[in-house]
């Protein structure tokens, strides 16, 4: 009795760590509410003002780029990508530094839980 016992606490224990990682992989597109900067779109252009010179060092004025972020449960930046320009190794380093160095979002929300959840970012130069 004691082994079948264990059995089951291991196999609820394995089946809960399966849930919980295949729920993290997943990344929402259809949320109940956004993942959003802290202190709005005003702090998030402050932010981005602040590399201002490196980025207009690499981008001509009337640019757009659209940035894909990847915010995980935490509100941390997972991963960023861009849609419509092919760019170089060093553009997309800056930008990588950048967004992935910046404080932590308010993830997105799914029936009542913080999820990942993608974030497309329109920027221009």
């Amino acid at each position: 009795m004691k082994h079948v016992f264990i059995l089951f606490l291991f196999l609820s224990f394995t089946s809960l760590v399966a849930q919980q990682t295949k729920e993290s992989r997943y990344i929402y597109t259809e949320v109940d509410s956004p993942a959003f900067f802290p202190g709005g779109h005003e702090a998030l252009n402050a932010y981005l003002s602040s590399f201002h010179k490196d980025l207009n060092t690499h981008f001509s004025p009337g640019t757009s780029l659209v940035v894909v972020l990847v915010i995980k449960e935490d509100g941390k930046v997972e991963s960023v990508s861009t849609l419509g320009q092919e760019l170089s190794q060093e553009v997309r380093e800056l930008l990588e530094r950048i967004f992935l160095s910046m404080p932590s979002w308010k993830p997105a929300v799914k029936q009542g839980k913080n999820v990942k959840s993608r974030l497309f970012l329109p920027l221009e130069f």
